[in-house]
């Protein structure tokens, strides 16, 4: 009986962890926070750096395709910001007569019609979504001020 009455004074109880499992989730708003707070990133840029993390290289048509956004929606509000930003970088690749791949400079690209423009995420980027992952399983402190809030856009 006793009991009943400290859990009706209390403001929260948690589930034992057997029955809940890992809620970092929970955290997602927070670590938005923290990281748009030191790195300057809006949430879309964070939220593209997280979706390409695991790609090699990415075109714009693919990720258009795969977040179900406009072609120019992706270049010039998630690719363009985050290229001057240094998150992510333009890689000219092209097919030889062999099938294999080689890399271009940009000067030869203006010549040449048959290269597509691959883009890739830099260390930079890589270090963004690490320090993401590692702030929203509990492996590094969340810090951002109470006064903070995080820009949408």
């Amino acid at each position: 009986m006793q009991e009943n009455g400290t859990k009706r004074r209390r403001e929260f109880a948690k589930l034992p962890e057997s029955i809940a499992g890992d809620n970092y989730v929970k955290y997602l708003h927070l670590v938005m926070a923290d990281i748009c707070y030191s790195t300057g990133l809006t949430r879309n840029m964070i939220d593209t750096v997280l979706f390409i993390k695991d790609y090699e290289f990415f075109t714009i048509d693919h990720l258009a395709k795969a977040m179900r956004l406009k072609h120019s929606n992706i270049r010039k509000a998630k690719i363009e910001p985050m290229m001057s930003l240094g998150l992510v970088e333009n890689v000219y690749h092209r097919k030889n007569f062999e099938g294999r791949v080689r890399d271009i400079s940009f000067e030869e690209l203006k010549y040449r019609h048959a290269y597509t423009t691959r883009y890739r995420l830099t260390e930079a980027g890589r270090k963004v979504a690490a320090d993401f992952y590692d702030k929203l399983s509990g492996r590094a402190e969340i810090c951002v001020p109470s006064h903070y809030e995080p820009k949408k856009n």
